[in-house]
C-alpha cells in the first residue's frame, strides 16, 4: 500500500490499488490460458476460457460462502476470464505461426 501512496503521490494521481489487483488477476490466469490451449489445442480455446471463468466463479463462491473477512467479487471473475483469454489467444497465435514456419521450411 505504500507504494501506492508513494506512485499517487509522485506523478500519477489516479493510480489506485485496484487497478494492481486487477492486472494481477489477469496475469494470474494468462498462463493457465497458455497452458490449457497447448494441451487440448487451439480448436478448443474456448474450453480452456470457460474453464477458466468457472474455475474462477468458484474460487469467488467459496470466498463469498466460507470467507466471512473476503467479499466475493464480479470483477475478479471478469479479469481471471479475460486473462485466460489473453493467455490461449496468445498459445493458438504461437502455435499457428510455429506451424506456419515449420511448413514454409519444410
Amino acid at each position: 500500500m505504500r507504494g501506492v501512496v508513494f506512485v499517487q503521490h509522485h506523478g500519477i494521481p489516479g493510480f489506485r490499488y485496484s487497478m494492481i489487483e486487477e492486472v494481477a488477476n489477469v496475469a494470474l490466469f494468462t498462463p493457465l490460458g497458455m497452458l490449457g490451449v497447448l494441451a487440448l489445442g487451439a480448436p478448443r480455446w474456448w474450453i480452456v476460457v470457460l474453464a477458466g471463468t468457472a474455475m474462477s466463479a468458484s474460487v469467488e463462491l467459496a470466498q463469498g460462502a466460507f470467507l466471512p473477512a473476503r467479499v466475493a467479487s464480479g470483477t475478479d471473475v471478469a479479469a481471471n476470464g479475460a486473462g485466460a483469454l489473453l493467455g490461449a489467444t496468445a498459445a493458438a497465435v504461437i502455435a499457428a505461426r510455429t506451424r506456419r514456419r515449420g511448413r514454409i521450411r519444410s
